[in-house]
């Protein structure tokens, strides 16, 4: 493993290296196996690596704290968790109030990009550093006979297809993007292009992770592979443009989730239901002020939720079950009406928070809560709908 430049003397733990930690031979790691980085067109950001402060590859594999006890360089306590989730919020809710769709569309393109280059840059690196696709076999083989085997394994992704797929065809950020469209034509595109990006995006982060695995097996916190290799296994220039992507990846999702938020409860509940006569303004006002106080809930919500996978699998849980049978038999069927859609939603949820209180965390994947819970909510639906056609007839 590799430890970053505020990291401890190696004979002396007691010592602290400061910004000038010294490698054996004066080499950076991630030019220890292959001489450099492939291809002339990177030669420039290597030789300026060479120049920066190198890298401490310790002996056990471990990575140490850069700041201990919970303070900053100067001695200053710090709540860790606000120094970093707080700012990002911030961004999200200013940028997101202020413009709107439009602005979330621009900066998704920008975004877009940003992740793409970031992602194109950093695998080739940090693939090259690490002695290329043999070594992660190698790891895999030690981890699990069937880690890389894509047709069985619990890291195969099948089940996992079942459960978030419903949710990303349904998902916000798409739904608005394509409600804003100029046109038929313009949605075929974008959804088109939205895939593939997708799919670009789905293999990205997979295979970084699969390198930091090989430069640190035993990595206490596995979510924090990604920002542990993106900040000591590269260049400081290409660990950044990689964060950058990362953070794209997340402010796209948060600024869809602030959308959805700030359209209900404007447009379905404030001038829906509370105020209809309400003008454009007034109902600006409350999707503004809606937004705000999504992101400030989203920000407390991400200081008081330690794994980030947990908040994302409650997010995509709910969404799934609530809305994805609703929303596909609605465009289907001509005959669904609200009572099957609130039948489904209410079902749903109710045998979601049934699996999730009574069934163990270590059931068969076929027990998993949003599985039962998408099962449960298509059985209400066609149940009432049934109901409904049969009182119709009669």
């Amino acid at each position: 493993m590799v430890v970053g430049r505020l990291g401890r003397h190696r004979d002396d733990p007691a010592r602290p290296l400061g910004r000038a930690a010294h490698l054996e031979g004066g080499r950076a790691p991630w030019a220890s196996h292959h001489g450099g980085l492939p291809g002339p067109a990177l030669r420039p950001l290597r030789a300026a690596a060479d120049r920066r402060p190198a890298l401490v590859r310790h002996p056990h594999h471990r990575v140490r704290p850069a700041h201990r006890h919970g303070r900053d360089r100067l001695g200053r306590r710090r709540h860790p968790a606000l120094d970093r989730r707080a700012p990002g919020g911030i961004v999200v809710i200013v940028y997101f109030s202020a413009g709107g769709l439009v602005a979330s569309a621009w900066v998704n393109l920008v975004q877009l990009v940003v992740l793409l280059a970031g992602f194109a840059v950093a695998i080739p690196w940090a693939l090259s550093d690490i002695g290329g696709w043999a070594a992660i076999e190698a790891t895999a083989a030690r981890t699990s006979p069937d880690y890389l085997n894509l047709w069985q394994g619990g890291g195969s992704g099948w089940v996992y297809i079942a459960l978030l797929a419903p949710a990303f065809i349904i998902s916000p950020g798409l739904v608005q993007k394509v409600y804003g469209a100029t046109g038929p034509r313009a949605i075929r595109i974008g959804l088109l292009a939205a895939g593939v990006g997708l799919v670009l995006f789905a293999f990205a982060p997979t295979l970084l992770g699969m390198i930091a695995r090989v430069y640190d097996p035993a990595l206490a916190s596995r979510e924090q592979a990604l920002p542990m290799l993106l900040a000591t296994a590269l260049p400081p220039a290409l660990g950044l443009l990689g964060l950058a992507a990362v953070f794209s990846a997340e402010v796209s999702s948060a600024d869809a989730g602030l959308f959805m938020l700030s359209t209900s409860l404007s447009k379905d509940l404030y001038k829906g239901f509370l105020k209809p006569e309400a003008t454009s303004r007034q109902v600006l006002r409350v999707a503004r002020g809606a937004a705000i106080a999504g992101g400030t809930l989203g920000v407390l919500l991400a200081l008081w939720l330690e794994s980030v996978i947990a908040s994302l699998t409650i997010f995509y849980s709910i969404l799934s079950v609530s809305l994805f049978v609703p929303v596909a038999a609605g465009l289907h069927s001509r005959r669904a009406g609200v009572p099957e859609a609130l039948a489904a939603i209410g079902a749903g949820l109710a045998a979601l928070g049934a699996v999730h209180l009574f069934v163990p965390a270590d059931a068969p994947a076929l027990l998993d809560r949003t599985l039962i819970g998408l099962i449960v909510s298509a059985a209400a639906f066609a149940l009432v709908a049934a109901v409904r056609r049969h009182r119709r007839g009669a």
